[in-house]
């Protein structure tokens, strides 16, 4: 009897083992199914999902040009001073660095002449294929007036200035032929070898032009004397100081005067503190640049304001030895910017100077439209009776001049000739005098008192 009880409980157990078993399958069939249909409602409901876009990564950001001098400290109270120089025409480039006391620098600078000679004869042909291709681009450029052509790229051996030194070269037309400039000022030497080209429109009836003067490869390079060493750009420029107003400045000015306007591909900028292609007088933009279409080169003419740093009077003692002679030297000037005005009424152009001393220079650009102003109001009767003034106002212009102490302003009245001169003290923009000038001189002696007019113009 308690066996079948076992057997009874056993199966039991198992009908409800089997029982569960079944509901659990039917609930998980349920289940599944409802996941199963709502997934294929998905499928044919749900909107694929769209990929938000990727964020545009930011470019690498490039670095702002670097535009602080890296020369010396400016000295207290700042002013130029007497300078020297070694005159070019004097010496060539080979006889100057020979005669160095520094071995060592002496051999650097044969060395570099030598490899960049090398290297502008490799590029020979290439600077010629470069002329030749151009004109039959371009096609002749016919004379004005001559039943003749001329080429719209040439050339051209030798600099335009009286100093260039050129290696000799077969003469013969279009020969190609190496510049070698150079120029040492206040114990610094700069160097360039390039190939110079012109090009542009000729002009007029006599074949004269107006081209351009073009760097189609350059090499340069300045040295300072007294240490040794290669410099670069910012060395010329006092350390710590921001150049890049004062070369856009220029930029601007000479790009206009000096006829390159129409080359300009990209507006200029700056140029970064290692730029190599410059000496202590001139910008050089070879052929392959960014700024200009063609080869430019831009002046900088000794100003006090562009390459500070060798406005410092060095004697130069000791660098060479006593073959070479050290000359004093006065050539800096002041950059100008030439302002359209009028003056009691008349149409006036007066260059506006950019002085080393902002203050100075404020005080002169200010006080010479007063000091015009206060001529123009006085004495145009006076000056309308000489017999040069006779054209128009087109020919109403202020000239610039310069000597160790002074600044002449040559005011020019309805003439080229000059009228009347104003000297302005360089140093502390004080006015000095006032005198008559050329176009005066077929005016009454006396119609003007100077001495009053001075003393009039300075209280002004």
């Amino acid at each position: 009897m308690k066996k079948y009880k076992v057997y009874t409980t056993i199966l039991i157990i198992l009908i409800l083992l089997v029982l569960t078993a079944l509901g659990l399958y039917i609930f998980k069939k349920d289940t599944v199914k409802s996941w199963l249909n709502l997934k294929e409602a998905n499928v044919v409901t749900q909107e694929p999902k769209v990929e938000e876009p990727k964020k545009e990564e930011t470019p690498t950001r490039i670095d702002k040009i670097i535009t602080l001098g890296t020369g010396m400290k400016r000295p207290s109270n700042y002013k130029p001073t007497d300078s020297y120089c070694i005159y070019e025409y004097k010496y060539e480039l080979e006889d100057l660095v020979n005669n160095l006391n520094n071995v060592q620098l002496k051999n650097e600078i044969n060395t570099f002449i030598k490899e960049s000679k090398t290297k502008l004869t490799k590029d020979e042909v290439e600077f010629k294929k470069y002329i030749d291709e151009g004109n039959k681009l371009k096609g002749k450029v016919k004379i004005k007036g001559l039943d003749s052509e001329a080429e719209y790229y040439s050339p051209e051996i030798g600099a335009s200035d009286y100093y260039s030194r050129v290696i000799p070269f077969e003469e013969e037309k279009n020969a190609i032929g190496i510049t070698v400039d150079w120029k040492c000022v206040n114990g610094y030497l700069s160097i360039s070898l390039y190939y110079k080209y012109r090009y542009g429109d000729i002009v007029n009836f006599i074949g004269d032009n107006l081209q351009n003067s073009g760097i189609y490869k350059s090499y340069c390079a300045t040295y300072d004397l007294y240490t040794g060493k290669k410099i670069q750009l910012s060395d010329l420029f006092f350390e710590g100081e921001n150049y890049s107003t004062e070369l856009y400045e220029l930029m601007q000015s000479k790009m206009s005067v000096e006829g390159y306007g129409n080359y300009v591909k990209r507006d200029f900028l700056t140029l970064e503190q290692n730029y190599e292609k410059f000496t202590l007088n001139s910008i050089f933009f070879d052929k392959q640049n960014t700024v200009f279409s063609e080869g430019a080169i831009i002046p900088t003419e000794y100003y006090y304001t562009i390459f500070p740093v060798i406005t410092i009077e060095r004697d130069m003692k000791g660098i060479f030895n006593d073959k070479i002679e050290i000359n004093k030297f006065a050539r800096f000037g002041f950059r100008n910017q030439i302002v359209q005005t009028e003056v009691n009424g008349i149409p006036y152009k007066i260059p506006k100077i950019k002085h080393w001393d902002d203050k100075i220079g404020e005080k002169i650009n200010t006080n010479i439209e007063k000091y015009m102003e206060y001529i123009m109001k006085n004495y145009k009767d006076i000056l309308d009776t000489s017999r040069f003034a006779e054209g128009t106002y087109k020919s109403n212009t202020v000239e610039l001049s310069y000597n160790k102490e002074n600044i002449r302003y040559i005011i020019n009245y309805k003439s080229a000739y000059p009228f009347i001169e104003i000297i302005v003290n360089r140093y502390t923009g004080e006015l000095e005098s006032v005198e008559p000038s050329m176009g005066m001189i077929s005016i009454g002696p006396n119609s003007i008192s100077w001495s009053d007019a001075l003393e009039k113009m300075k209280g002004l």
